[in-house]
């Protein structure tokens, strides 16, 4: 976190020749180019080793002169380390993303506790040593069954001493797809192979990033007592180191709380499954576990075990020795090696869990149960949020049954009309079958007086022939008479419609006499103005004869 000003200097120098010489720079780091093909290019990657790690960090170390071991970290942390990214599956936006939230939570949590403001400067690393970077810092447990990666498994050793129990039962990391069969032997991230074992290099850096200066926060400060109701108030008051969250206590704690601990048959606590690269230890780039354990991974992996006390005892000695000039490559190559680090020859790789003794163990413990307790309150606020979740799903729902009550409704209303329509239908049909049998009924009257005429009439038919004649006279005249009476309605209504016809005439009239009228007064109007204009007229020509005689005058 301190740089000189030959170190500055020399930043500057190597920024202002790269600038011209190299492609764009992003600001922020893009990890979706990392994952754009997945494990599809695999080959193309840099192993995930320490050499390759401690290459990275020479190359940052020698181009900008900045050889502060925990600004370097934090620098690598700030930019690289995403942490739970695993893959989601097929038909997801986005493949690769934070799905594991205890993985996400513990690395908030750090944030938390440490302002990281150091940076990478620009251009220091090509894209696929970026990418390189983050594969290396990132932890997560990827349980989506990813094809070819379980043939290393099939004869090894481990497979044959692998003691075959039902594990106990518990909630996984986090959900897979109902249709997706978790992988047997899941994928490990962030983690390389270093000769003493496999190590997260994500928590290894994290440790060496964090000075032991500070004095941490309390829980309390940390939540801002938000959602503590439920703890003791000395428990809130305990405070919660940097060093130890981001490195072996956060981890047991998280570990702890979720209950990944997994007992063997002879009844050793067994924290994290045993496992190998999944293609080869001369290259290798993918880490895989050797069970699932019913999808019951632990928090605590043997990688982030031995990085956690890696990064407590390079960090102790960084911190005590107040002349050390190490750098962190120098730091992390000579703690794996034979040789150990300056001045603690005991504090290397292969002698790890023997110098890991000689550290404050109750101190670690304590913050062990501290970082359990914040992972607690973590998960009481997602659980929260997720009852706040469903508490609006529930409102969402029952909005939706109001609506569909008031399309019921609605459907109701209108069955109603259309049944009283219907019922308006069939007494209007019943009121025209009343009125055709009445004129079904009339008719048969009018037939019956027809018949019963006709029988008077065959009476009368001998009496009435002289007056047969007379009476086809009379109907002869009758209908004359009918004819004239139409012919004489025809001619008045002909006379109606030529009366009408004459109105309109009128009225037509009427309205061109108005406008004659209108225009008869605008040439009236037209007329005095040219009048007037001509009163003028003989005005300016009587002035002009004036003034000509005036002139006349003048001139004899």
């Amino acid at each position: 976190m301190r740089v000189s000003a030959a170190g500055l200097v020399a930043l500057l120098c190597h920024l202002a020749l790269t600038v011209s010489s190299t492609g764009a720079w992003d600001v922020n780091f893009k990890r979706d180019e990392c994952y754009k093909y997945g494990l599809e290019n695999l080959p193309e990657r840099m192993p995930a080793t320490l050499g390759n790690l401690v290459a990275l960090l020479e190359k940052m170390e020698g181009s900008h002169a900045y050889t502060n071991p925990d600004a370097i970290a934090e620098a690598l942390i700030h930019r690289y380390r995403i942490d739970g990214i695993t893959y989601a599956s097929p038909v997801a936006n986005t493949f690769w993303d934070p799905n594991d939230n205890y993985e996400v939570n513990k690395a908030d949590l750090l944030k938390s506790l440490v302002t990281m403001d150091q940076i990478v400067p620009d251009f220091t690393f090509e894209s696929r040593e970026e990418c390189a970077i983050h594969f290396m810092l990132s932890h997560s447990v990827d349980l989506y069954p990813h094809p070819g990666l379980d043939y290393v498994w099939e004869n090894s050793n481990l497979r044959q001493r692998r003691r075959r129990r039902r594990d106990a039962q518990a909630e996984g990391r986090y959900g897979l797809p109902l249709n997706i069969k978790p992988a047997p032997h899941p994928i490990e991230n962030g983690v390389i192979w270093t000769p003493s074992g496999p190590v997260a290099a994500g928590t290894l850096l994290a440790g060496i990033m964090v000075t032991d200066t500070s004095q941490g926060m309390t829980i309390g400060q940390i939540y801002q007592s938000t959602n503590l109701e439920f703890m003791p108030d000395l428990m809130q008051q305990k405070r919660v180191m940097p060093l130890h969250a981001a490195t072996l206590a956060g981890d047991i704690g998280q570990s702890a709380l979720v209950g990944y601990v997994v007992q063997v048959a002879s009844s050793d606590i067994y924290l994290g499954p045993q496992g190998m690269f999944a293609n080869s230890t001369a290259a290798p780039k993918l880490f895989t576990l050797e069970r699932n354990y019913n999808l019951n991974i632990p928090y605590l992996t043997r990688a982030e075990v031995y990085a956690g006390i890696d990064s407590l005892l390079i960090q102790k000695v960084l911190m005590e020795s107040s002349n050390n000039q190490l750098s962190l490559s120098e730091a992390l190559r000579m703690y794996y090696s034979d040789h150990g680090l300056p001045n603690y020859p005991d504090y290397k790789a292969c002698n790890r869990m023997a110098a890991f003794r000689s550290l404050d163990l109750a101190l670690i413990e304590e913050q062990a149960l501290i970082c359990e307790k914040q992972t607690l309150i973590c998960e009481k606020q997602a659980l929260i949020c997720e009852k706040q979740t469903l508490i609006c799903e529930r409102q969402a729902l029952i909005c939706e049954k109001q609506t569909l009550i008031c399309e019921k409704q609605a459907l109701i209303c209108e069955k109603q009309t259309l049944i009283c329509e219907r019922q308006a239908l069939i007494c209007e049909r019943q009121a025209l079958i009343c009125e055709r049998q009445a004129l079904i009924c009339e008719k048969q009257t009018l037939i019956c007086e027809k018949q019963a005429l006709i029988c008077e009439k065959q009476t009368l038919i001998c009496e009435k022939q002289a007056l047969i004649c007379e009476k086809q006279t009379l109907i002869c005249e009758k209908q004359t008479l009918i004819c004239e009476k139409q012919t004489l309605i025809c001619e008045k209504q002909a006379l109606i419609c030529e009366k009408q016809t004459l109105i309109c005439e009128r009225q037509a009239l009427i309205c061109e006499k108005q406008t004659l009228i209108c225009e008869k007064q605008t040439l009236i109007c037209e007329k005095q103005t040219l009048i007037c204009e001509k009163q003028a007229l003989i005005c300016e020509r009587q002035a002009l004869i004036c003034e000509k005689q005036t002139l006349i005058g003048i001139l004899l």
